[in-house]
């Protein structure tokens, strides 16, 4: 412990100052119900006390009950030493008595306080009143009664009233003059640690490390948590087998901040896909092994906690903000779908948004929401909403160039932050996600024809090197951000010389492209009629050499109508004219200019 280390005493400090002029109290907080640390005089260990040990020490009261308004029962909570009460309340410690809230006041005005003897009465005050706006009957007559005894009871008669948000409660009573509030903030960092430190030894021995840096990791990644969740974070880490290091750590407390069971992002699970990311993503994306070697590169930094390291230990960015800029129909796409699958297990966690959608002005409430008030308020923001059902995924913005640019506000904030808040104010959460934009940037011209037409024309053709390609490309992407004002995304991304800008090549191995696709049939064919294709080599050079360079500019897509004519098609024919019973093999070959299946 530091010696300016400063733990719960704030709040103790807060209530003794308050008790010095009013005897009633409104104390605020989310940790209302939560443990608190504080110094210990006599040890360097602090001491973890609750709330009605707090305010029993802080006004040194000689007895406290606690009021809770659900079950409409009075307990005394502590008792100082063997002090001699004479009242109908309880008065063994820890015994409980079934009372209204006004006949329990009215008692409670009966103790005869003094210098020697303090009293002190906690009301959960969070379901007194059915109407904030206009309290009528009892509920009416409990603020007679707490006025009344804010201004005339005895200075050592004191009522504290504990909630979560004073907006719980009727304006007449928050904004009472005689009524001191307290707000009863966050844990401190300083708090969290101390606290840490003594509940988390166990969770040290587990994962090899030491108390001190156990305990800075799990403050560092609790901002905003009562002790309480702390205490739920060190249980779950320790029953956890997948727990081993630290950064483990931080992602378990990602769970929990989150609220969801599990975190792709933890364990030995997730080293071990990417050790196969080369692999697959080569299997599945073919000719683009500078993208494939970059993306791979960006998984390992995210999996060993250092994506967003730069910003410091606290940072929420999200795990990879990646832009893939090239031709169409390279793999851009695909390799956003590869990773979905390899991270999260499931290509339906990617998210995708069709920036074409999203060019006008008003496009931005679509994301976020519309503002309380607006058509469409309920309904939330398509982004937001998403990433709510499905903290831990890949969001792809597919031909990011062609938003409107006031959406780059709302990619500033992803990046800059890892969060969106959303048109009502809730916030959504990115630090689990894997952000990738996608662009043409670089690729096509635009010219108008004398109509009034835009064409669009390659800037490059087959022979150009890929250098040249990856070189231009980058630099149409520093010119864009520059352009419309934006170039702190750039800065976000790294730079145009990142490696979060990846530039994909034109297909260069037809071949490959045409094998992955005639495989691909294969294997639906096999699924839904049971017939096991086999293509011959001559087809597959037939497809081949059928490509023109036209085809190639448009990538996969231009090679994909080569396939569909040479084989989907003839085989669709084959396989309509069968009758019930098809041949279990069957060979595609090609001759005399057209595709034949013969039964093997």
């Amino acid at each position: 412990m530091g010696k300016n280390t400063v733990l719960d005493e704030i709040l103790e400090t807060s209530i003794q100052v308050s008790a010095n002029v009013s005897n009633t109290m409104l104390v605020v907080g989310a940790r209302e119900y939560d443990r608190f640390c504080i110094t210990n005089k006599t040890s360097e260990r602090p001491m973890i006390i609750s709330f009605e040990q707090l305010v029993h020490k802080a006004l040194d009261a000689a007895a406290t009950w606690v009021y809770e308004p659900a079950q409409n029962k009075i307990t005394l909570s502590k008792l100082h030493g063997n002090e001699v009460i004479s009242t109908q309340l309880p008065k063994q410690l820890v015994e409980t008595t079934e009372v209204s809230l006004l006949k329990a006041l009215e008692q409670f005005k009966l103790l005869p306080a003094d210098e020697n003897s303090k009293y002190c009465l906690i009301i959960d005050a969070s379901l007194l009143f059915e109407s904030i706006t206009n309290p009528a009957g009892d509920e009416f007559q409990l603020l007679r009664v707490l006025d009344d005894h804010a201004r005339n009871a005895g200075p050592h008669s004191f009522i504290v009233l504990r909630v979560a948000k004073a907006s719980l409660l009727p304006q007449s009573l928050t904004a009472n003059p005689y009524i001191r509030n307290i707000y009863m903030g966050s844990a401190s960092q300083d708090t969290r640690f101390a606290y840490a430190s003594i509940r988390c030894k166990r969770l040290a021995e587990k994962i090899n490390t030491t108390i001190p840096l156990l305990s800075a990791s799990i403050a560092r990644s609790s901002d905003d948590w009562s002790l309480a969740a702390i205490d739920r974070l060190i249980e779950v880490a320790l029953s956890a087998p997948e727990v081993k290091t630290l950064t483990d750590i931080d992602e378990m407390a990602n769970i929990h901040r989150l609220g969801v069971t599990h975190s792709p992002w933890l364990g030995q699970q997730l080293r071990d896909q990417v050790k196969k990311a080369e692999a697959i993503m080569s299997e599945r994306v073919k000719g683009q092994p500078h993208a494939i070697s970059a993306v791979t590169s960006v998984l390992k930094k995210a999996c060993t906690g250092l994506a967003g390291a730069h910003e410091g230990s606290k940072s929420r960015l999200p795990k990879a903000a990646l832009m893939l800029a090239g031709p169409t129909g390279v793999g851009k796409t695909e390799l956003a779908k590869t990773l979905a699958e390899l991270i999260f297990g499931d290509p339906k966690t990617m998210i995708r948004f069709d920036m074409a959608e999203f060019r006008h002005d008003h496009s931005v409430s679509r994301l976020i929401g519309a503002p309380p008030g607006y058509v469409g308020f309920e309904a939330g923001g398509q982004l937001t909403e998403s990433v709510k059902k499905k903290p831990a995924c890949v969001i792809l913005f597919d031909e990011v160039e062609k938003a409107h640019p006031r959406i780059w506000d709302i990619f500033l904030s992803i990046l800059s932050d890892g969060r969106l808040t959303n048109g009502s104010g809730e916030v959504s959460d990115f630090s689990q996600c894997i952000i990738i934009f996608t662009s043409n940037l670089g690729i096509y011209s635009s010219q108008i024809d004398a109509n009034g037409k835009e064409l669009r024309t390659a800037s490059f053709d087959m022979n150009t090197p890929y250098a040249n390609i990856n070189l231009k490309v980058r630099q149409a992407i520093k010119d864009e951000f520059v352009s419309i004002g934006r170039p702190e995304i750039l800065g976000r991304l790294g730079g145009e010389r990142s490696d979060n800008i990846i530039v994909f090549d034109y297909l260069r191995n037809v071949e490959a492209v045409v094998r992955k696709f005639t495989t691909n049939i294969c294997v639906v064919t096999k699924q839904m009629h049971n017939v096991e294709l086999k293509i011959s080599d001559r087809l597959n050079s037939a497809i081949v050499q059928s490509t023109t360079e036209d085809q190639l500019l448009m990538g996969g897509r231009g090679v994909a109508s080569n396939v569909d004519k040479l084989l989907t098609n003839p085989l669709a024919q084959y396989l309509f004219d069968l009758d019930d019973t098809p041949p279990g093999s069957v060979l595609a070959c090609f001759s005399a200019g057209k595709t034949t299946f013969t039964p093997q």
